[in-house]
């Protein structure tokens, strides 16, 4: 039977690249946007079980400082599948690392 310990962490400039490169937070001040990237400094090491909420905080957040009709116009798509496609994109942004192993007989 094997015990394992995992951190995990998003970082800020996973983040940060995100928005630059899909032009999200278009609409948002900058002290939003540092408050934003504030709270994603303050995931340095989060529970597994609360992994999908923070996502969420962060692609909701995300959702509500960016052009949504800008994004509708060109993809063609619904404000639902614009905040599923933000949350997956932050969801690429978790790393999980394993800390340790332990292998019991």
């Amino acid at each position: 039977m094997k015990s394992v310990k995992t951190k995990v962490v998003i970082h800020r400039d996973s983040i940060y690249n995100l928005c630059v490169r899909q032009q999200y937070y278009t609409c948002g001040d900058c002290e939003a946007y540092e408050k934003m990237l504030g709270y994603v400094d303050s995931l340095n090491d989060i529970q597994l079980d609360k992994v999908a909420d923070a996502v969420y905080i962060i692609a909701n957040d995300i959702y509500d400082h960016s052009d949504i009709k800008r994004i509708q116009r060109e993809y063609g798509c619904s404000k639902e599948e614009i905040l599923q496609a933000i949350y997956f994109e932050v969801g690429r942004c978790v790393e999980f690392h394993l800390e340790e192993v332990r292998i019991y007989e």
